[in-house]
């Protein structure tokens, strides 16, 4: 991705909500981690493995993997990632336990459903799957991002295209393989907290349910 296409994907990123920072795709690296915000990254490259002191997990090209503020997890081999850190209020379930045991969350592509790889309201983004340019037109208001995958001499590269809230996506890009919508903060802070799931243990993250080790 160009220096300036980030810069300029973050200054629209941060003047819709100033509590994001986008991760700028560069040379792969061994460790994933914030200090400061809940990372939402997506692996560039793969199969690879993160890895904590209790947990392997092999990741695939495309797979999204969602990590606390300031738990580091060790990535075998390097790979590159496209990642979006959210400053504010963290997801209510990466409590200590789940942090202890899991570590982080991931979302895979060959376990997606009903066209969603992220639809989950405790997350400050959702992510959708499979968007046809002719369908894909918005009024809502979200910052939306778009991810393609782009084949280049037998590689595989993720370009992002984004649009401000209210306007419809390009018609002219190349199809979406995601859409990344994020909404304002009061309408997130809203929809986190107005409704409680009636079964809390269905709202824990999708690998850990009480009572598992």
């Amino acid at each position: 991705m160009p220096e300036t296409s980030f810069e300029s994907l973050e200054s629209a990123l941060r003047s819709f909500e100033p509590l994001f920072w986008v991760l700028q795709p560069g040379e792969p690296t061994d460790r994933l981690y914030d200090p400061d915000g809940t990372l939402y990254a997506f692996c560039l490259d793969g199969p690879t493995e993160l890895c904590t002191d209790r947990r392997r997990v092999k990741i695939n090209h495309g797979d999204l993997v969602i990590i606390p503020p300031a738990v580091a997890i060790d990535v075998n081999p390097p790979s590159r990632w496209f990642g979006i850190s959210y400053t504010g209020p963290y997801p209510y379930h990466f409590r200590e336990r789940f942090i202890q045991v899991w570590g982080f969350e991931h979302h895979t592509l060959q376990k997606a459903e009903a066209g969603f790889l992220l639809n989950d309201y405790r997350h400050r983004l959702s992510v959708q799957l499979e968007i046809n340019k002719s369908e894909a037109v918005s009024a809502e208001p979200f910052f939306q991002i778009g991810l393609n995958w782009i084949k280049n001499n037998d590689s595989e590269e993720l370009y992002p295209h984004w649009t401000l809230p209210g306007e419809p996506l390009d018609p002219n890009t190349c199809l979406y393989d995601y859409l990344i919508k994020i909404p304002t903060e009061s309408a997130y802070l809203v929809n986190r907290e107005a409704h409680p799931h009636p079964k809390p243990e269905q709202t824990m993250s999708p690998e850990y349910r009480p009572g598992q080790a």
